[in-house]
């Protein structure tokens, strides 16, 4: 069905897409990587070729009847398992890499409509795909309602003095600072271990909350884990 040069060209196409959105994640500094988006995009071209080539090479028989696309379904299915290595959880309530689990699923879709000669579906797809992962968080980050415009970190610090505990929380919520899901723990010093779910602008720099922080002469031993 398909002549050697229709499958390199394929396959070329295919390592292009499979750069675009390994090169966004590498830019990012995410788990998922530019080798691993090409192998993903590559493979997935290549066996959906071979699928439908597969299906044209054997004679017709009543007994013996082939999916042209069947290989090409357990692809999917199959790179669901390495996206779920990518997705940790991280505390009670929070999980990071999906976004990246949905981009390994992403590229070997490209790779999938590219083999299957769906070259122009799957270049509108990568353009939208990268619009929407780039240009629209962007896009929400200038004109879209305050809660989208929030991020969440996780915080611990050392209060000293406990008794100022209710008038600390007030003074954060004055300076625009929402705390969700406190965790308290007193220490053998008397001292109060605070842990907090913290939801801040998005344009705070994890630095400037630090400072801020470190501000309160009551507040000690500091720490901050942000999360994407």
């Amino acid at each position: 069905m398909y002549t050697h040069w229709d499958i390199f060209i394929r396959l070329l196409v295919a390592t292009v897409f499979g750069i675009v959105i390994g090169f966004e994640r590498e830019i990012r500094k995410k788990p998922l990587g530019l080798k691993t988006t090409l192998v993903i995009s590559i493979v997935s071209c290549l066996l959906t070729i071979v699928s439908i080539e597969a299906t044209y090479s054997f004679p017709y028989s009543e007994e013996i009847r082939t999916d042209p696309l069947r290989l090409a379904a357990q692809i999917i299915a199959g790179v669901g398992f390495i996206g779920a290595g990518v997705i940790m959880k991280r505390g009670i309530d929070t999980v990071s890499g999906l976004t990246t689990s949905a981009m390994i699923w992403g590229a070997s879709g490209l790779g999938v409509a590219v083999g299957a000669n769906f070259i122009l579906e799957a270049f509108f797809g990568l353009i939208l795909i990268i619009f929407s992962v780039e240009i629209i968080p962007w896009m929400i980050s200038l004109k879209g309602p305050k809660r989208l415009k929030e991020k969440e970190i996780f915080v611990s610090f050392e209060l000293e003095e406990p008794d100022l505990l209710e008038q600390l929380l007030q003074s954060l919520n004055t300076m625009g600072l929402e705390l969700r899901q406190i965790s308290l723990h007193e220490n053998h010093s008397g001292s109060l271990n605070i842990r907090t779910k913290m939801i801040i602008n998005q344009e705070m720099k994890t630095t400037e909350l630090f400072e801020l922080l470190k501000s309160f002469d009551t507040i000690g031993l500091i720490q901050i884990d942000k999360f994407i």
